[in-house]
């Protein structure tokens, strides 16, 4: 009897050790989204409140790209004038609730350049990308915002 515990329990460690890893990818698979809500950014004490549309893709590996970013509002439509650089920016899936995007990088006025970063966020089951307090050096950072993708892009694990 031992020796059949110990043989099972040996059989599920190497299936427990030869699984893969669970890997995360957004859904839905090559169609184009759009996000849009706020984003707001700091620096060089101001802060400026933005309206935000980004245009992108998932593509058919699971991964998406940002290919258009556009600002408005904000005091005296200061928005507008924030500049994205270095488009597309890519995007991957980090986790269950877990997004980046690479190198953003974005010109704003009064608060000065904020140079190529990864910038974290997290996304819900409805599609929900919602950003904290993220620096990006030299002089500026996110500053909260959160955007509503359509169509909905969610997250799953294979």
């Amino acid at each position: 009897m031992s020796r059949l515990l110990a043989s099972t329990v040996c059989g599920m460690m190497v299936l427990a050790i030869a699984m893969p890893v669970l890997a995360f990818s957004f859904a839905p698979l090559g169609k184009p989204f759009i996000g849009a809500g706020k984003m707001n950014f700091a620096g060089a004490g101001f802060d400026l409140h933005c309206n935000a549309v980004f245009t992108g893709e998932t593509d058919a590996a699971g991964g998406a790209r940002i290919d258009g970013v556009g600002f408005s509002g904000g005091f005296l439509g200061t928005c507008r004038g924030v500049h994205p650089l270095g488009l597309p920016w890519r995007v991957r899936a980090a986790g269950p609730r877990g997004v980046v995007i690479s190198s953003v990088h974005v010109d704003a006025p009064l608060v000065g350049e904020c140079e190529g970063h990864d910038v974290p966020a997290a996304i819900d089951d409805q599609g929900m990308i919602r950003f904290g307090q993220i620096p990006l050096p030299p002089k500026c950072k996110v500053a909260g915002g959160s955007l509503t993708t359509r169509p909905m892009v969610t997250i799953v694990g294979s």
